[in-house]
């Protein structure tokens, strides 16, 4: 589907589609995702989005470690 960039300083991987899931990594501005799928819309902050499957080599556990795929 493509490759898209962190646009914001900072995003949450869940995983799972929903706000509610757990939140297992985190990814920094500028890293680059492989877009695998599109999933629901969902409003977040205001903001109509859709969540996204993704690929990426390098993300950020949420316990700051660095985990390589």
């Amino acid at each position: 589907m493509g490759h898209s960039y962190v646009a914001a300083n900072s995003i949450k991987i869940r995983d799972a589609p929903s706000l509610s899931a757990s939140k297992i990594a985190l990814m920094k501005k500028n890293d680059v995702a492989e877009v695998l799928e599109v999933c629901a819309k969902e409003k977040i902050d205001g903001i109509d989005s859709a969540w996204l499957r993704i690929r990426t080599e390098s993300v950020f556990l949420t316990n700051g470690r660095e985990w390589r795929d």
